[in-house]
């Protein structure tokens, strides 16, 4: 509402300030126009039409917000009534699996323990989920220990590249005080001589 009342407001001034513009600025006791009040008027026309575009803008922004709470409330009521359902059936499916457990018992009266539990497939299965239980932790344990043999591999390059610098450090200086000592020497043959 503002902003229609806004926009239809900046319209009409618009108009206004174009059929000024091609009048003569002259007011009604026949006195011409000041340049500077025309120009303070073509200035508050500019901003007001800035102002209502703003706030169109801004109205929209509100609507778009409301809209997305909306969806945003319409999921969280989806996704409850989801959970309610889910919980239903699953209670209903517990329930049925208790009265079947009641109702086959082994043959030593223990609930839950009847045919299909000691079918070979179940064995079999059971025995394939434990063999690939101890590979995976197997492979995890190659893992760990590949990523701790390149961890010392690492620290071991490094160690030799250090040992490498300080040797050729150890070489260079003592050749450098080799060739020093030389030339002490032969400046005292000179001195001698």
């Amino acid at each position: 509402a503002l902003a229609s009342s806004t926009t239809s407001l900046s319209n009409s001034m618009v108009g206004v300030r174009s059929a000024n513009i091609g009048a003569n600025h002259i007011h009604p006791n026949g006195a011409a126009a000041s340049p500077t009040n025309t120009k303070q008027l073509m200035r508050l026309l500019d901003s007001l039409k800035t102002l209502g575009d703003e706030n169109a803008s801004l109205l929209k922004e509100v609507d778009d917000a409301k809209k997305a709470r909306l969806e945003a409330k319409a999921a969280r009521e989806t996704m409850k009534t989801f959970q309610e359902e889910y919980n239903n059936k699953f209670n209903l499916l517990r329930a049925a699996l208790s009265e079947f457990r009641a109702m086959y018992p082994d043959q030593k009266g223990r609930p839950g323990n009847n045919i299909v539990s000691k079918s070979n497939y179940v064995k079999a299965s059971t025995a394939e989920k434990h063999a690939s239980a101890e590979l995976q932790k197997r492979d995890q344990m190659i893992q760990k220990l590949n990523a701790d043999l390149m961890a010392e591999k690492a620290e071991s390059k490094k160690k030799d590249d250090s040992l490498r610098k300080y040797e050729s450090f150890y070489k260079e200086v003592k050749a450098r005080s080799e060739q020093k000592k030389r030339q002490q020497q032969e400046e005292e043959r000179r001195r001698r001589n």
